[in-house]
């Protein structure tokens, strides 16, 4: 895996929050509120629970709209977890925000599922189209869960495809997420 692949991975989940903040309400940079470190929210400990073996930090990127943060296995780099977090100054905004990243899925023709009993509102991809990743030239899958929790919107996503993992990684970031 080369260290762009690790920059444009990282970069995704920050961008697809970002783009569906900014198309919201026209967040702007001189209004943005702070963000929430996302390594804070999903910690090196809580992606090897989640991954089941030792795992090094691959991202922690922060930006004005969303942050974000993912975990590779030491020895195994077909097995991913991060997650991205946007935190909006109304819940009307974090609404919208989500609503645009549903909407886009469904543009994509991806399949969505329906998560009921975690946060607002959650969908999961169980095959997306936001993370590209290839290692020895075979192209991974990654699931993708999207959650609206209040004025905060989550994104997790996991390789191999794992509705219950991307589930333990916004849950873990939703419990850290001071109120």
């Amino acid at each position: 895996m080369t260290t762009a692949c690790v920059r444009w991975l990282g970069t995704a989940a920050v961008a697809g929050i970002a783009g569906a903040a900014s198309m919201a309400v026209g967040v702007d940079t001189a209004g943005a509120q702070t963000q929430p470190n996302a390594c804070e929210l999903l910690t090196q400990n809580e992606a090897k629970k989640i991954l089941g073996k030792a795992v090094l930090r691959e991202t922690n990127l922060a930006g004005t709209e969303a942050t974000s943060c993912s975990y590779v296995v030491a020895r195994d780099a077909k097995r991913v977890v991060g997650i991205g977090v946007g935190a909006f100054t109304s819940a009307d905004e974090a609404t919208n925000a989500y609503a645009r990243a549903r909407a886009n899925a469904r543009f994509d023709r991806l399949k969505i599922e329906n998560v009921r009993k975690l946060g607002d509102r959650a969908y999961y991809l169980p095959k997306t189209n936001n993370f590209e990743r290839t290692v020895r030239n075979k192209k991974l899958a990654f699931g993708e869960l999207t959650v609206l929790d209040g004025q905060d919107v989550y994104t997790a996503f996991v390789t191999p495809p794992s509705k219950a993992k991307a589930s333990d990684a916004v849950k873990a970031a939703i419990d850290r997420r001071p109120s």
